[in-house]
């Protein structure tokens, strides 16, 4: 997993403060068959490494008051960057993928923790303790980043009966295929921000967006 870190200056409203985007790398090994550990969090020791390297890159970024993008090729990133953004603040999140990426390693099926990012950011989330999961939810040194009432998911389409669960049971936002081919892209993304804007306008400070490239 190698993750890419790109970063531009936010602008003001006369973009006087405009600069050239700068490009951070973070370099994580890449683990081989050995290093695959337990069967419910696998390769757990280079992904928690990787995502706290990702979250201080993140959390300084985001302090110098600079929009991050991270680039990556799994999703579990996405540990680090909700624990760089969400640093002593409440933040909304829209989710684009094919996946909701909240199951825990209570349920999961294949093992892999880039299934699990939500769910491990989650303030509350119904998973009885377990040492490296609380590792995983204490990456950038705090837990719980995202409360699920702060979540609009886009296309997800592909859902374990877990995830399927915790969706329902808590009435978590999601636009589904059926819905964007009707209405268009267009649409839906307008859809997203007016409700980002309704339901966290009295919480939020921030929102975090997250994209998941599907074959």
């Amino acid at each position: 997993m190698i993750l890419l870190l790109l970063s531009r200056v936010q602008q003001n409203q006369n973009h006087s403060n405009e600069q050239e985007p700068k490009q951070t790398t973070v370099d994580v090994n890449i683990p081989t068959e050995s290093e695959r550990g337990r069967k419910d969090m696998l390769f757990f020791n280079g992904v928690l490494a990787g995502c706290e390297s990702l979250a201080k890159i993140v959390t300084s970024t985001v302090s110098e008051n600079i929009h991050p993008v991270v680039l990556g090729g799994d999703h579990a990133l996405a540990i680090g960057s909700l624990a760089g953004v969400c640093k002593g603040k409440r933040v909304g999140v829209v989710w684009f993928d094919a996946h909701p990426d909240i199951n825990s390693y209570e349920h999961t099926g294949s093992g892999h923790i880039h299934g699990m990012p939500l769910r491990a950011s989650m303030k509350e989330d119904f998973v009885k303790y377990d040492p490296d999961w609380n590792k995983l939810r204490n990456v950038g040194g705090y837990e719980g980043k995202v409360d699920f009432n702060d979540i609009v998911y886009v296309g997800i389409r592909d859902i374990d009966e877990d995830e399927g669960n915790f969706i329902r049971d808590h009435n978590v936002k999601n636009h589904k295929v059926p819905e964007i081919r009707e209405k268009g892209m267009e649409k839906i993304a307008k859809e997203c921000v007016e409700s980002t804007k309704e339901n966290f306008k009295s919480r939020c400070r921030k929102s975090h967006l997250v994209i998941s490239k599907e074959k």
